[in-house]
């Protein structure tokens, strides 16, 4: 979340939160958006794409334990998406939802007071982060999900080569990074007098299960 009185070169925190995504034959959206309404202990009432499905088919879930939007729910202005919480929290992390965007209880509840109607957003989809702390330069990778990038090392280095920090970039580091897609920032910051391998090398290390 990013705070909406800031200027163009101040610094401030994130806030970033896990997140529960649409499974893969219902991938959640990347648009912009604003915020619609909110509802707290919301009533479900259950799509028809939703209903079909249904291995007990409810038309209304009431609020309760039984909900699967949980006790919060802010609604966008498109279609029936909404960012909400979940009663099963172990799906969030995973691909389970039909679109929305699901929270831990204790991270939506956090949220919910800090946006209200008209508050704008957007659902990005960017697997491959590039940015700078202190001089050094980091990559955060995670797992193309919907594979949407034929070659995830291409795209990195495509991603670097469009930035001004290209020059100081180990291409070995990074390529390492992209290869692990641990999920967390890692430093990729060229040494002085490192000596790099070429990109043919390090492919054919991979093609050899080095």
């Amino acid at each position: 979340m990013f705070p909406l009185d800031t200027t163009p070169g101040e610094r401030e925190p994130v806030m970033t939160w896990p997140v529960g995504l649409g499974a893969e034959y219902a991938q959640s959206p990347i648009q912009a958006f604003h915020v619609k309404s909110k509802d707290e202990k919301p009533t479900w009432v259950v799509p028809d794409s939703i209903y079909v499905k249904m291995e007990d088919p409810k038309r209304v879930v009431p609020p309760g334990p039984d909900n699967p939007l949980g006790d919060y729910r802010i609604r966008l202005d498109f279609d029936l998406f909404a960012i909400h919480g979940t009663n099963d929290p172990w799906t969030v992390g995973r691909l389970t939802t039909h679109g929305c965007v699901r929270l831990y209880p204790e991270d939506i509840e956090y949220l919910y007071p800090l946006v209200d109607r008209g508050y704008p957003g957007e659902f990005v989809y960017q697997p491959v982060k590039i940015g700078e702390r202190k001089g050094r330069v980091f990559i955060e990778v995670h797992q193309d999900i919907y594979q949407m990038f034929e070659d995830l090392q291409a795209h990195a280095r495509g991603l670097v080569a469009r930035t001004d920090l290209d020059e100081r970039v180990d291409p070995d580091r990074l390529f390492l990074a992209v290869k692990q897609q641990l999920g967390v920032p890692i430093d990729v910051t060229r040494e002085t007098g490192h000596a790099a391998v070429p990109n043919a090398a390090r492919d054919d290390q991979v093609a050899a299960g080095e």
